[in-house]
C-alpha cells in the first residue's frame, strides 16, 4: 500500500510540474505576411532575400523577449528584435549568408583568414558577434567587428 501511496505522488508531481512548465506566458504566433514584420525588417528583407520567398515568419515571446524567426524557401533563417533589428541570421548547411549583412571588417578577416569560407552563422552577443563559418570554424568578434578569439 505504501508502494502505491508513493508511486500516486511521484506521479501526481510529475504532471503538476508538467502542467507548470507548460503554462507559462512563453508561446510563438504565425505571422502571415511579412508586411506585418517591423519596418527595419522588411527593408532588411527586400535588401538581401528580395528574390527569396519566405515561408514562416512566428513571433515568438520567451525569457521576457520577443522575436520574430523568419525562414525562406530555401533554408535561410533570420531572428529580428522587436525593433525589427537582427539578431542572427543562418544560412543552410555549407551556405554563406548573404555578402553585406556581416560588419565589413569580419567579412574581410573571414576572406583573408579563409579563402573560400563565408559566413554560415552570425549572432550579435553582449561582446560583439558570433561567427560560424562554412569550414566550421567558431569566431569571436568585438562590436566594431575586429576579431577577438574562437568559441
Amino acid at each position: 500500500m505504501k508502494k502505491i501511496k508513493l508511486i500516486m505522488m511521484l506521479m501526481v508531481g510529475i504532471l503538476a510540474f508538467t502542467a507548470w512548465s507548460c503554462s507559462d506566458d512563453d508561446h510563438d504566433e504565425l505571422i502571415p505576411s511579412a508586411n506585418q514584420l517591423p519596418s527595419a525588417a522588411q527593408t532588411f528583407l527586400m535588401n538581401y532575400f528580395g528574390d527569396m520567398q519566405i515561408t514562416r515568419i512566428e513571433l515568438d515571446k520567451e525569457h521576457g523577449q520577443t522575436v520574430y524567426d523568419v525562414k525562406t524557401a530555401n533554408g535561410h533563417e533570420v531572428t529580428f528584435d522587436i525593433d525589427g533589428e537582427w539578431i542572427k541570421v543562418e544560412a543552410p548547411g555549407g551556405m554563406s549568408i548573404p555578402y553585406g549583412i556581416a560588419p565589413f571588417n569580419i567579412e574581410n578577416y573571414i576572406n583573408v583568414t579563409y579563402p573560400g569560407a563565408g559566413i554560415n552563422e552570425i549572432s550579435k552577443t553582449s561582446y560583439g558577434y558570433e561567427v560560424e563559418t562554412t569550414n566550421n570554424k567558431d569566431l569571436k568578434f568585438d562590436p566594431a567587428g575586429n576579431y577577438i578569439g574562437r568559441k
